[in-house]
Order: C-alpha cells, then structure tokens, then sequence
C-alpha cells in the first residue's frame, strides 16, 4: 500500500505528464504513450536518467506498464489513474 505522500514530489509530475500526453488507440477505448523517455526528459525538463529512474520505480510499483510489452511504449494502469484522480481531488479542495 502507497500513501499520496509518494507523488508530493518529481514522481507525480512525471505520472501526470505521462496522464496529460495519452494518446487514444484507434477503435479501442485505451490508451498509451507514445513519446520516448529522451522526449520525455526533454518536456518535463529533468535528465534522460532521472526520467529512466521514475519511470522504473513507477513501473515496479505498478502505475505504469508497458504498452502491449512493446519497449518505448506505455499505459497509465487503473491504480495509477485513480493516484491521478485522487491527487486532483486533493488539489481541488486545497484550491476551495
């Protein structure tokens, strides 16, 4: 079990940039990112290796995963769109 207190910090910029840049799948309702983690890096403005280390650890923790287990590619998975969700809710009532 993870707290919010995980993504107060680079984590869950990465997670909601990876979120904001989805791209749908023609005839599906899913979707992936299609960016590499150099194009990434170069977005969110931290090195190619501080984008490999998060992504990693959120792979491992299981926010993220490979799309079709196709390398460069990525999912945002159900766990990691309800830290999305919740992390906007939170940042809704901080803001009322």
């Amino acid at each position: 079990m993870y707290t919010l207190e995980y993504f107060g910090n680079d984590n869950y910029k990465v997670l909601k940039f990876l979120y904001d840049i989805q791209i749908p799948i023609e005839n599906t309702e899913e979707k992936y990112i299609f960016l590499s983690q150099q194009e990434i890096a170069n977005m969110v403005q931290f090195s190619k290796t501080k984008i490999n280390a998060i992504m990693q650890d959120l792979k491992r923790k299981g926010f993220i995963d490979n799309y079709k287990k196709k390398r460069g590619k990525y999912i945002i998975t159900d766990i990691g769109k309800q830290v999305i969700e919740l992390m906007e809710k939170e940042r809704q009532w901080n803001n009322w």
